[in-house]
């Protein structure tokens, strides 16, 4: 490598009045440092016999060469050859003054009339004593001095003062409402404009860390479409206020920072068992349940076997009462087993000493049993449920549902694969829409399920419930209803990769997290467990009334049909006695 670097560097040398074997060592030491590509493209205006020792790898830099290429390029420049002017200024009109893009500028003797990015990657090479200082661009139009570079000590790389972006002042565009006064102060006191609120902060803090100053520009009353062209026109360096993030946006413009995620879900109190399910079932599983009712078969049949041998046997049945004794009716017997079990008893028992055991050992066992469901029936009433913990549960429910105004319901007419059920259908096709103070103000007093944004949600929350009432809060999370909203600057901006870093090591040191929990409340902690005592209502009531509207219905059908029986009943046996008098009327006229 020596050797084919030998032409050039004795060219270099003449020009800088150094040594040829220094030049080659420094930019030996340069390329192993900074690791920079191999591959090193050239524009130069030396001799043929001076190129010839030039390495194999120096291409001469041509537009097409490396315009499209996305690998990094290391382009070598001699400043006082024509055309170099002109060479760099068509890159600069190009943008490709890009960070891949690495000048070694050789002899800058002029270069006021050129503006390199703060973004740039140019090394300037100047002899300075025994050895060469390297300078590279900063703030678009100074450079400071990176390094040094002497034959015993080889490269050095100064530690420069973090001003890589000084004096550099950035416009950011916010969009806002009537009002932004609550925008510009410095406490952490809620407003509407509380995402922008956000943002202002973090920017103020990502922009410091890079040394720059910034500009806020509030537009009154324009709209996502108007920032955004706004970024695309240059008329604004950053957006500040976040937008979602779509293909055409990432099309247009760049990225800058993830600030905030916007999560959206239902909250709701945690609701008693009777809204989801039959309380009266809840007492026993399905096994006790099945044992009971097998029980109660046992007993019919024991029961039935001991009166049927009363009511037959000769001694017994000169003893027996017909109004005390028990019948060996079937309905009788099964009276009395509900009489039993609802503890209320029966005027009729068996007689006989077995059938008095018989009775005793189903009193004895369904008391147990109706203490066992009258303790858990208490319990159940004054609990809550934690079974209601999905989408599905939550509309097949008798909980009622409402959305914040104006939020968007995509995500439920998405929804496929859904429950034929009316009060499913309904809560989505004729959705009920609160403002925010009255949706969290019946979430407090009623068992109502909020659709909004949980932030906002909990602002008020916190200011309006009591401790016992936050700790029954419950919230029913869905995939894709959170909005991650992200902040765009204009496309390939020269202040991207340094505002990347600022607002990345925002992120990282915790600094995001902790003006987020400033400006948004999270989920109230709970402090107090103990609960509020809730009066039974229709709802918890709804299975002891429906078995009574059953029982009226039934007793009023079997009415109508011993009626309907009773009367065919007479009017049949009417028509006999009419034609037994017709009969003998007519015999005896004979």
């Amino acid at each position: 490598m020596n050797t084919l670097y030998f032409g050039f560097f004795m060219w270099f040398a003449l020009i800088c009045g150094v040594h040829a074997d220094d030049v080659l060592l420094l930019i030996e030491d340069l390329l192993d440092f900074y690791r920079f590509s191999k591959k090193v493209y050239t524009h130069v205006c030396w001799d043929k016999e001076l190129q010839l020792h030039l390495p194999r790898f120096a291409l001469h830099a041509k537009y097409h060469e490396f315009q499209s290429t996305k690998s990094q390029v290391v382009i070598l420049m001699d400043m006082s050859c024509k055309g170099a002017d002109f060479f760099l200024e068509n890159m600069q009109k190009r943008n490709l003054l890009t960070p891949r893009v690495i000048l070694l500028l050789i002899n800058p003797a002029a270069l006021t009339p050129h503006y390199f990015p703060v973004n740039s990657n140019a090394l300037f090479l100047k002899p300075s004593g025994e050895g060469f200082a390297i300078s590279k661009i900063y703030s678009g139009v100074s450079n400071v001095t990176i390094g040094t570079w002497t034959k015993t000590h080889r490269y050095i790389e100064r530690p420069i003062a973090k001003k890589k972006l000084r004096a550099t002042n950035l416009k950011v565009c916010y969009l806002v409402g009537d009002k932004h006064e609550g925008l510009e102060s410095s406490e952490y006191q809620p407003v509407a404009e509380a995402t922008t609120k956000l943002n202002r902060v973090l920017l103020e803090d990502g922009i410091r860390m890079i040394n720059s100053t910034k500009t806020d520009a509030f537009q009154i009353g324009s709209g996502e479409p108007e920032l955004v062209n706004d970024l695309i026109a240059g008329k604004c360096d950053i957006g500040g206020t976040p937008l979602a993030l779509t293909a055409e946006k990432i099309g247009r413009l760049d990225v800058l920072a993830k600030t905030l995620r916007e999560d959206k879900t239902f909250v709701f109190r945690a609701a008693p068992h009777s809204y989801i399910s039959n309380v009266f079932t809840l007492p026993f599983d399905s096994y006790v349940w099945c044992s009971c009712f097998g029980l109660m078969g046992v007993i019919f049949l024991i029961v039935h076997l001991v009166v049927c041998w009363e009511w037959k046997d000769p001694v017994f049945k000169l003893n027996l009462q017909p109004n005390i004794s028990l019948r060996p009716n079937p309905v009788d017997i099964l009276l009395m087993e509900v009489g039993s079990a609802a503890q209320q008893g029966f005027e009729a028992e068996p007689r006989s000493n077995s059938g008095r055991i018989v009775f005793m050992s189903t009193l004895i066992s369904f008391m147990f049993l109706y203490t066992s469901f009258s303790a858990s029936i208490v319990a159940l009433l004054q609990s809550t449920t934690d079974s209601l913990n999905t989408f599905d549960n939550l509309f097949q429910s008798r909980i009622n549902v409402g959305f914040k105004q104006n939020i968007s319901l995509d995500f439920f007419n998405d929804l496929k694969h859904q429950p034929n059920r009316a009060d499913y259908h309904g809560k989505l096709k004729e959705p009920q829409f609160f403002t925010l103070e009255e949706g969290v103000k019946r979430l407090q007093n009623d068992f109502f399920a909020f659709y909004a944004e949980t932030s906002e949600v909990y602002r008020y929350i916190n200011r309006w419930f009591q401790e016992s009432e936050k700790c029954s809060l419950r919230e029913i999370p869905f995939k894709n209803t959170h909005i991650n909203h992200w902040l765009f600057m204009g496309k390939n901006s020269q202040y991207r990769d340094a505002l990347r870093i600022g607002m990345n090591s925002i992120q990282e040191r915790g600094i995001r997290s902790r003006e987020y929990k400033r400006l948004f409340p999270l989920k109230p902690f709970c402090d107090s467990i103990g609960g509020n005592f809730e009066s039974v209502g229709l709802v918890d009531s709804y299975g002891a009334f429906l078995i009574m509207v059953y029982g009226v219905a039934l007793s009023s059908l079997l009415f109508l049909l011993e009626h309907m029986s009773l009367q065919y009943n007479l009017s049949t046996k009417a028509g006999r006695i009419r034609n037994r008098i017709f009969n003998s009327i007519h015999r005896g006229d004979e």
